[in-house]
């Protein structure tokens, strides 16, 4: 997580002393940091209270469904985090710019297990919906992404359309993804990988 706060340029190593100094985080054994359910929901009602609770003004989208409706409504062109999840209700369409216009975007985090990732049930493209996104070998989607989280990532999405050259977090764990990937040869800093 210190590369990720890095590459956005928040001085990690002083801010993570001084909330272990106020017993509001914990580093775990294993790196990990621990804070508090309740303190987490609190500093993102604050950031959605800052926003006056219009979803297309907030920077941070942890709310699936908030997430959803922010991408079908095609606002929010500002936000920096995003967290999807995809359910068994039926297909979510999204096409390039829906994307492409979340040019700030930090933070992507998309979660569903495999059996929601069916061909009636997954992410698709509108433009392109066998392979995955349209090409375009000079346009990246997501250029400012760094943490990328995408839990059973169907074999079927072309990730090497994302922007990948920054990204210093990639959790992929639960895909089906091998050495033999294309999404590998786009990754230059990446300092966590997690594909179990």
């Amino acid at each position: 997580m210190i590369h990720f706060w890095e590459k956005i340029k928040l001085f990690p190593e002083e801010a993570i002393e001084v909330l272990q100094n106020m017993s509001l985080i914990k580093i775990m054994e294993n790196k990990e940091v621990w804070m508090h359910d309740q303190l987490r929901d609190l500093g993102r009602e604050i950031v959605r209270q800052k926003s006056e609770i219009e979803i297309e003004k907030q920077s941070r989208v942890w709310n699936p469904e908030e997430a959803l409706d922010l991408l079908t409504k095609h606002e929010g062109n500002k936000v920096e985090a995003l967290r999807l999840k995809f359910d068994h209700e039926g297909q979510h369409r999204f096409t390039y710019e829906d994307f492409r216009r979340l040019s700030h975007l930090k933070f992507l985090s998309v979660e569903g297990s495999k059996e929601k990732f069916l061909a009636e049930e997954r992410l698709i493209w509108y433009e392109s919906p066998s392979s995955g996104l349209p090409t375009n070998e000079n346009s990246y989607l997501i250029p400012r992404l760094r943490w990328l989280s995408w839990c059973d990532i169907p074999l079927t999405f072309n990730i090497t359309k994302f922007s990948m050259k920054d990204v210093v977090i990639l959790d992929l764990s639960g895909s089906e993804i091998k050495h033999n990937w294309k999404g590998w040869s786009h990754l230059e800093v990446c300092y966590m990988l997690d594909n179990t």
